[in-house]
């Protein structure tokens, strides 16, 4: 594997959490919507969750081991379906959401990015 693929693996990983609380902060409110800004602290530390495991999924597409993307792919796939099947959310909300993840993820810039230590 390639050492910068290791160190961005590693480092995007280490900061899911800032990356989950800069896709939180985009929310907005939607009345009866698993996704809005308001909704109940149950179901926000459960859409964390999922958010975390989201950001593993994308980023283990890095790692050399591809199977560790497709089982990841797996997980997150059953896991998200199915709570979005339980709370009624329309697909229109999750892809919206999603395309809410995909910003925050890209727009992640942390301080002290060791790729410099890779050259």
């Amino acid at each position: 594997m390639d050492i910068k693929d290791e160190l961005l693996y590693r480092y995007i990983l280490d900061h899911s959490s800032t990356i989950t609380e800069n896709w939180l902060a985009l929310r907005e409110k939607q009345d009866g919507s698993i996704y809005s800004v308001d909704t109940h602290e149950e179901v926000e530390g459960i859409l964390r969750k999922q958010n975390t495991l989201t950001i593993k999924t994308v980023t283990s597409v890095l790692l050399e081991d591809k199977t560790v993307f497709v089982e990841t792919m797996e997980q997150w796939a059953t896991l998200v379906a199915k709570s979005r099947v339980e709370s009624d959310t329309p697909i229109y909300e999750v892809l919206e959401a999603l395309n809410k993840v995909r910003r925050a993820y890209w727009d992640f810039k942390g301080d002290n990015y060791p790729m410099e230590s890779a050259y």
